[in-house]
């Protein structure tokens, strides 16, 4: 598959140029260009990882696939460690025992140092999201209005990725 760099769309069975901005980036003569790429694939781990690898760029672009992937894996640490939380209280079975409080703390401080590393690279995540979707890193601010403003922010990163170049750098799906 090829695509044009310039709008996205896909430039299977045309003669390398794009119908739609007529961009000549396909194939040509001698074989695909410089200019025809394929669209990032992320996984569950890749999307984390990548989360990480690119922590402290706060300017740029990040796919949805991207974005929601390391959403999804931050939220399973979060639920492994509720779940350890919980057993290790014994809440889930009725059981009460002072003999769990030690255990109890240990998760709670483990699940506070995972929340401060983790910190800054999903800010910049966010932030790299919404500019994909075209609005300035600035919305994220919104996140600062309790409840309402997380669900917005969330609403903000679901939509579709701008298509194409904007101000904030290349389509987050081809580079």
């Amino acid at each position: 598959m090829s695509f044009c760099t310039k709008c996205g769309k896909n430039l299977d069975g045309t003669n390398g140029i794009c119908p739609d901005c007529e961009e000549s980036t396909g194939y040509g003569f001698y074989g695909p260009c410089k200019e025809t790429v394929t669209p990032k694939k992320y996984n569950l781990f890749t999307a984390y990882a990548e989360m990480f690898n690119r922590y402290s760029e706060f300017d740029g672009r990040s796919s949805r696939s991207e974005f929601w992937y390391a959403y999804l894996m931050d939220f399973i640490i979060y639920a492994i460690f509720g779940i350890i939380y919980i057993v290790m209280f014994g809440v889930a079975f009725g059981l009460e025992s002072e003999g769990f409080g030690i255990a109890g703390i240990i998760i709670v401080v483990l699940m506070f140092i995972y929340a401060l590393a983790t910190m800054i690279p999903r800010i910049a995540l966010h932030i790299r999201r919404l500019h994909d979707t075209g609005k300035s890193g600035w919305f994220y601010m919104l996140a600062l209005i309790p409840d309402v403003g997380t669900i917005i922010i969330l609403v903000l990163c679901a939509l579709e990725t701008q298509a194409g170049e904007n101000k904030y750098g290349k389509d987050s799906r081809y580079n």
